[in-house]
């Protein structure tokens, strides 16, 4: 009877440390519990033995629980996902013999369109206008800074030859809000 209750002893230290380890102890930033466990002095020898192979009493799994516990250690692997294929971009302007044009306006204080979407390598005329005062178009990666007087056409032509996303400018002075006359040209790789 000394030496079942001594296995049963050691059960409980050996629990108690595998709680302690798992992090199932009181936080240290929390204050502990303020439940005491009180154990009655006058319980029978016998009560004490049955309540505490009670407690630790640990169920074999069966076959069953056994396959589950396998299954969630090593999951199968998901079936890989096909991508989806990219959805095409709009490309600004239209196609006339081999070379983009675009059709920009420009004003105060804003170019309309103002993000303009071309290919990487493609050969790119814009067509620039205005109807209120003279600006330019300043485009420093591509080497582009012209005038658009008023009432006229100005025509810019380069090749995209950079990939990526550079901001084109009004490089006139042209008013109050000049400053924040900006928009985006988009050349995809």
């Amino acid at each position: 009877m000394e030496g079942k209750k001594l296995v049963l002893l050691a059960l409980l230290f050996m629990l108690t440390g595998l709680l302690v380890l798992t992090g199932c102890s009181p936080r240290q930033d929390q204050p502990p519990a303020s439940e005491e466990v009180v154990m009655e002095e006058d319980m029978e020898e016998s009560a004490v033995d049955d309540q505490l192979t009670d407690e630790l009493a640990i169920d074999e799994p069966t076959t069953e629980e056994e396959t589950m516990l396998d299954e969630a250690d090593d999951p199968e692997p998901e079936p890989a996902q096909e991508l989806e294929p990219e959805p095409e971009v709009a490309l600004s302007g239209t196609l006339v013999d081999g070379v983009r044009e675009i059709n920009v306006v420009a004003s105060q204080f804003d170019f309309g369109p103002e993000v303009i979407t071309v290919r990487q390598r493609e050969e790119v005329r814009l067509l620039l206008t205005t109807d209120d005062v003279t600006h330019g178009i300043g485009l420093s990666e591509f080497g582009i800074n012209a005038r658009i007087a008023a009432g006229e056409t100005t025509v810019v032509t380069f090749v995209a030859d950079a990939a990526g996303e550079f901001t084109f400018f009004c490089s006139v002075p042209c008013g109050a809000g000049h400053g924040s006359m900006t928009g985006q040209l988009v050349v995809i790789g």
